[in-house]
């Protein structure tokens, strides 16, 4: 549960950001884990999808 939603997000924001930066944006979207729930990550990262360009 999830990680479809990770790896879109992750394939959009390397398209949208580069290899580099949007593998460090993934980085820092996991370690939001150990503060909020993964149902609210995974939530923010469907919103973000459906707003990107």
């Amino acid at each position: 549960m999830g990680a479809p939603v990770h790896d879109a997000w992750w394939a959009q924001t390397r398209k949208i950001h580069g290899e580099r930066d949007g593998t460090r944006a993934l980085i820092e979207v996991l370690l939001l884990n150990r503060h909020l729930a993964h149902e609210h990550v995974v939530a923010g990262l469907a919103t973000a999808l459906r707003l990107a360009p």
